[in-house]
């Protein structure tokens, strides 16, 4: 971006959003997001399943998250 008066760079500013803001940001897109997740729990339960995971955690600090352990199971 340039300023057209003296043609010298001019500096945007952003303006960021503190943790608090952050993490309320994404624990609302995480509730809408896992609705449907646990609309698979509740229609295995209904079918007499059982959906369990060991965890859910980055496999170190620089990598994304998975899921470990996921299992199907019917309880007998």
């Amino acid at each position: 971006m340039a300023n057209t008066e003296d043609s010298e760079p001019v500096v945007q500013l952003v303006t960021t959003k503190s943790d608090v803001e952050v993490a309320a940001d994404l624990k609302q897109r995480l509730l809408h997001q896992i609705k449907p997740v646990l609309e698979i729990f509740d229609e295995a339960a209904a079918s007499g399943l059982v959906i369990q995971w060991d965890s859910i955690s980055p496999v170190s600090p620089r990598y994304k998250h998975e899921v470990t352990g996921l299992r199907i199971v019917k309880l007998l």
